[in-house]
């Protein structure tokens, strides 16, 4: 320990790092350039404080980024109130791995020499759009946007929402807000896409999450000068209730997030599982994104019904007749794809209701076509 202020300050330009609670040691640590991981207390709100947060360099953690559900409806108050019960719920567990991805990340030798500024400077070389759409996002939309508070700037095109969404998104000063009525996913995402004020695009999902090592690797790929690579795949984990699914047909899943808008665009013909039509060369990233795809039950299956809808739409348009084939031993096979091809039997329960929610899609949507070709 310091005896004084001059000693102590002394003593952090000796570090490598700084890990702790948000104060006055992280802010003077920050000043002397060193990387810092901050755990703010429960009833502070981490976007207030989090000052020169990249992801990199300075990352911060929350209770609240892990846990959510503790934190609805709940005031400042209430919060300083209950600090130390909340306290009880923050576990070292919650944190290990962002915080090893840390620590990982600051002892890389091309990466421990730079300093904040320089750091900036890096970033910022090809700047980068992030690029949402949304509808009815208010438990995914404030976490979504500060994991994506890395990018240069962050535009959500929102389908008129009818829960807190809106509301929510309006709270965040580094967010442009858009509203658009939604036709379907292909449409809304190339509309999306014009208001993207720089070259290079990351368009995820609201129920998407970007790791810090995706987040570097992103910043890598970027800018990069030696490929002319103008968009990006990357592999996806699923997660039901925020527990890892290994199979199921979705071990080998992975879809462009992140490309060059002026080598892009989305097939118009598509109107849900929306391709791109891209003009270059393309790659796949190493590091995965997080997907949260479902809650619950109830959530996915009208997810599914959505999407079939959308499904069911396109092929009206290309003036297909469903028969007995199409409502039975398509969504059966669908069913044992995902159950059994695919590994599902070994996720559990939710193994299986990966498979029937998926062949209840296939089922649904030639259901819906009916009604199409029979108006």
């Amino acid at each position: 320990m310091g005896k004084n202020l001059r000693s102590f300050i002394a003593l952090v330009n000796q570090c490598d790092y700084i890990i702790g609670n948000d104060g006055g040691a992280i802010n003077m640590a920050k000043a002397l350039n060193k990387p810092s991981f901050i755990i703010f207390s429960p009833w502070i709100e981490k976007k207030v404080w989090a000052t020169f947060e990249d992801g990199l360099f300075h990352k911060s953690t929350h209770l609240k980024d892990y846990l959510p559900e503790l934190f609805r409806n709940q005031n400042e108050s209430a919060l300083k109130k209950n600090s130390i019960p909340l306290y009880h719920h923050f576990k070292p567990e919650l944190i290990k791995e962002d915080l090893t991805s840390f620590i990982e990340q600051v002892n890389k030798k091309e990466l421990t020499k730079y300093s904040l500024s320089q750091s900036v400077i890096i970033r910022d070389t090809n700047k980068l759009s992030a690029l949402v759409i949304t509808y009815n996002e208010e438990k995914n939309i404030d976490e979504l946007i500060n994991n994506l508070s890395f990018a240069n700037e962050i535009v959500i095109v929102d389908s008129f929402s009818t829960d807190d969404t809106v509301l929510k998104i309006k709270q965040h000063k580094n967010v442009t807000l858009i509203q658009h009525k939604f036709t379907n996913f292909s449409e809304q995402r190339n509309y999306a896409l014009q208001y993207a004020n720089y070259d290079w695009v990351l368009f995820i999902d609201a129920d998407e999450r970007v790791n810090p090592k995706l987040k570097r690797e992103i910043h890598e790929a970027i800018n990069n000068t030696q490929n002319d690579i103008v968009a990006y795949e990357m592999y996806r984990k699923f997660y039901y209730q925020k527990k890892l699914v290994r199979f199921s047909g979705w071990q080998t899943d992975k879809v462009f997030r992140l490309y060059n808008k002026n080598n892009v665009s989305y097939k118009s013909d598509l109107f849900v599982h929306e391709l791109l039509d891209i003009q270059g060369k393309i790659s796949v990233l190493n590091e995965k994104l997080q997907h949260f795809s479902f809650d619950n039950y109830s959530d996915y299956k009208k997810k599914m019904t959505h999407y079939a809808s959308l499904r069911a739409k396109e092929l009206h348009i290309q003036k297909l007749k469903p028969n007995a084939f199409h409502f039975y031993i398509k969504p059966l096979y669908r069913f044992l794809n995902h159950y059994l091809m695919r590994l599902g039997v070994l996720d559990g329960k939710k193994g299986f209701i990966i498979a029937y929610l998926s062949s209840y899609y296939v089922y649904r949507r030639y259901v819906e076509l009916n009604k199409l070709n029979k108006n």
